[in-house]
């Protein structure tokens, strides 16, 4: 015999009444169902458990109140005006005992079939599983699981076996639309304590980098205080590398690549990469430049104590000013140790300038006017001679001064013969006379040769 004496909503409602009645008891399974079942590692812990026994009876609440306040009550699928509301009394009352009719449909039972009832304490129960450190699946496993358990008790009740097929698949949908909002509460407040999070450490690593690449050198305490907020090991001496910014740089970019590389932003639209100086320093510099999609070369400076980090981005930033007339190396990134820090497998070697390889041209660098003056006062005999006897003659040199007393050593690296080459310092003897044989001269030969490269004269 169908309860409420063969009245359709009269049925439902009864159904409402006793999960009404068995409400503490529903709310109870909803527990049993995510201990027994929660994906695994995902088991709650005691606080947690006491956190979800409390969602679970406000979301059984909840539940009651989409009843109450929804077409479950207030309609059935053959009864319906032609404006296709449902004809029950308008703003029954929330007990169950009436229909949610055409004016009033949950205005007065503490919500609106969702849209009004609050969902603050779903939001904040998201808010703090990202705090406690699980995941995003883990937190809509729960809110999943309560939902089965909500509908496997609702069936349970004896009187549900008296609904007709629509009944039952109107039951089912106010299920799944609990599940559905209350994930959604739970996702808003997970997303957002994620959000919250990773400004509130972009802001403490952004201080660290800040304190680190400062002009005026920070104290030792403070800087050891910055790095103990931002969770940075701060090591015994650091390297700064920089390269330039993309146009366009990713969404998210201020904190991508592994964790071990600080970052911030420098003048001139350029990116500085602090890391700590030990052997696979270059490796994390490397990931974090693809990571953050840096344009090469990466300029890496030299090592230091961390409160003179400002010393080594000055010198990368200017050895990245001279990028253009040297010779960067290329560095493919290795497996990273952490998948999350690992960068694209096919990505391209990237481009290194170390700073390590180019004090001499550093240094040239300084003081330009005078590095140009020895050019032009040692370089001046070849002047006068044809172009491509001159780029030869000048190679020749090149070689001499990097193989002196060595004609073979010489030939082999020009890759001609070795007759060429004593032909050749004939005639680097008929120009510069007793200089090849004389440390000072060979010297400032040497640095003239340099600087001539960083002009871009070669």
């Amino acid at each position: 015999m169908v309860a409420g004496n063969g009245d359709p909503r009269a049925a439902r409602a009864e159904v409402t009444r006793h999960l009404r009645a068995s409400s503490d008891a529903l709310a109870d399974a909803v527990i049993v169902r995510v201990q027994a079942d929660a994906p695994a590692g995902a088991t709650p812990d005691g606080a947690t458990l006491r956190n979800l026994r409390l969602g679970a009876h406000a979301a059984v609440e909840y539940f009651l109140a989409r009843l109450d306040a929804s077409a479950w009550t207030g309609s059935d699928a053959g009864d319906r005006d032609e404006s296709g509301r449902g004809t029950g009394d308008s703003g029954a009352d929330c007990g169950g005992t009436g229909g949610a009719g055409t004016g009033g449909a949950g205005t007065d039972c503490g919500g609106t079939g969702g849209a009004g009832y609050d969902t603050a304490l779903f939001e904040a129960h998201g808010r703090a599983q990202q705090a406690a450190g699980r995941s995003l699946s883990e937190l809509l496993a729960f809110y999943r699981l309560g939902g089965l358990a909500m509908w496997e008790g609702a069936q349970a009740l004896p009187i549900s076996r008296d609904l007709a097929p629509e009944a039952i698949f109107a039951l089912g949908a106010e299920v799944l639309a609990t599940v559905d909002a209350l994930s959604v509460a739970a996702l808003a407040g997970f997303t957002a304590q994620e959000a919250e999070t990773l400004r509130r450490e972009l802001a403490r690593r952004e201080r660290l980098a800040s304190l680190l690449l400062s002009d005026r050198p920070s104290a030792p305490e403070a800087l050891a205080a910055a790095a103990a907020a931002a969770d940075w090991s701060l090591p015994a001496r650091v390297r700064v590398a920089v390269a330039a910014l993309p146009i366009e740089p990713p969404p998210g970019a201020a904190l991508a690549g592994p964790a071990r590389v600080l970052a911030a932003t420098v003048d001139g639209g350029r990116r500085a990469l602090v890391v700590a100086d030990d052997d696979e320093g270059e490796r994390w510099l490397t990931r974090a430049a693809q990571a953050q999609q840096l344009e090469p070369p990466l300029a890496v400076g030299p090592a230091v104590e961390p409160e003179h980090a400002a010393r080594s981005l000055a010198r990368a930033e200017a050895l990245l000013d001279r990028a253009d007339v040297l010779r960067p190396v290329a560095l493919s990134p290795s497996t990273a140790p952490d998948a999350a820090a690992a960068p694209d497998p096919d990505a391209a070697p990237f481009a290194l300038l170390r700073c390590d390889d180019h004090e001499i041209d550093l240094l040239l660098s300084a003081a330009p006017e005078l590095a140009r003056a020895v050019a032009q006062r040692r370089l001046t005999p070849f002047d006068t001679l044809p172009e491509r006897q001159r780029e030869r003659l000048l190679e020749t040199l090149a070689g001499w001064l990097a193989h002196p007393v060595r004609p073979q050593a010489i030939a082999d690296e020009l890759g001609v013969h070795v007759q060429t080459v004593r032909y050749r310092l004939n005639q680097l003897r008929e120009l510069l006379g007793d200089a090849l044989d004389d440390p000072e001269a060979r010297f400032e030969l040497s640095v003239a040769l340099r600087a001539r490269a960083l002009n871009g004269d070669e």
